[in-house]
């Protein structure tokens, strides 16, 4: 829902102001989030970053990933005609539905994708329930 909200405004400002910087301080990159059988697979999109830029974290039920883009231009006086990449920091959040093995969360970044195995514990958990029955 909140993507939805976001992009509705994006579309909005993109109306009244194209090809200007938007405010919002933060930037969401493009994340695609799938399962297997066997594990969650999350991929962002996060070209012209370096490795040592990029934050992973896991709280469950949670998979958080933060970052700051560099400028790819000078702070000189620049007349943008068209604006599309967006720079700054970003966070995005995850949320993993099922308990999974966080001590064997693995991510690997190349050619500008971040992909993040989150194996799946497939270990049935037992609660007891009390009651006053």
């Amino acid at each position: 829902m909140q993507q939805r909200l976001e992009r509705l405004l994006d579309h909005a400002l993109e109306r009244h102001s194209p090809g200007l910087p938007r405010p919002d301080p933060k930037w969401h990159p493009p994340v695609d989030a799938y399962e297997t059988e066997a594990e969650f697979v999350v991929l962002v999109d996060l070209a012209g970053m370096s490795k040592e830029s990029i934050g992973i974290t896991y709280q469950e039920p949670d998979l958080c990933i933060t970052g700051t883009r560099a400028a790819c231009h000078s702070s000189e006086k620049i007349k943008f005609h068209q604006m599309e990449v967006n720079f700054g920091p970003f966070e995005r959040i995850i949320r993993i539905g099922a308990p999974v093995h966080a001590n064997r969360i693995h991510a690997q970044y190349q050619d500008g994708l971040l992909t993040v195995h989150i194996p799946k514990d497939r270990r049935k958990k037992v609660v007891q329930v009390e009651s006053d029955l």
